[in-house]
């Protein structure tokens, strides 16, 4: 929770410093999915990783695109009801993209402003206790960001699909 919150609440001035590597973008989804899966077993919400197509080497810093996608996959896994489906996986063209897609409540348009916002927490999560203080999401846009990258959410109703798309 402390390193949550120094992550988010970090200064716009002070850079997020990468210490990139070359590194197989389905090894980053199996090691966010899995740091994931004590959150999912107990809700009831399978985690479905589609395999890899093709194998894709990015230059990226693992440890900080791993903990954007880990801050992906555990929002769907909340806001997920029992029985849902988080599908994860990796798409190569026209660029290098982690999409995660749930069947949970979906966020309503008027919000999908905000979430990216620090502290921005939306109406299902304070109708649902969904535990967390509203940081998730901006800390993994700023990882995403820090990469050349960024992050978009579609919601039409029901579900949400997160897409984290590198340069």
């Amino acid at each position: 929770m402390v390193d949550h919150l120094l992550n988010g609440t970090r200064s716009a001035d002070a850079p997020l410093l990468l210490h990139r590597t070359p590194v197989e973008l389905h090894m980053v989804l199996a090691a966010a999915v899995q740091s994931c899966a004590a959150v999912a077993e107990p809700r009831g919400v399978e985690v479905v990783v589609e395999p890899a197509t093709q194998a894709s080497v990015v230059s990226v810093d693992a440890a900080r695109l791993t903990q954007a996608v880990q801050q992906l996959v555990r929002n769907a896994i909340l806001f997920t009801p029992p029985g849902g489906t988080v599908t994860v996986r990796a798409v190569y063209t026209p660029a290098p993209t982690i999409e995660v897609a749930d069947t949970g409540v979906g966020i309503p348009a008027d919000e999908l402003p905000y979430v990216f916002q620090r502290f921005f927490r939306g109406r299902h999560a304070r109708r649902q206790a969904v535990p967390g203080v509203g940081l998730g999401l901006h800390i993994a846009q700023e990882a995403a960001a820090a990469h050349g990258g960024r992050i978009t959410l579609s919601s039409a109703g029901a579900g949400t699909t997160a897409r984290l798309t590198l340069p």
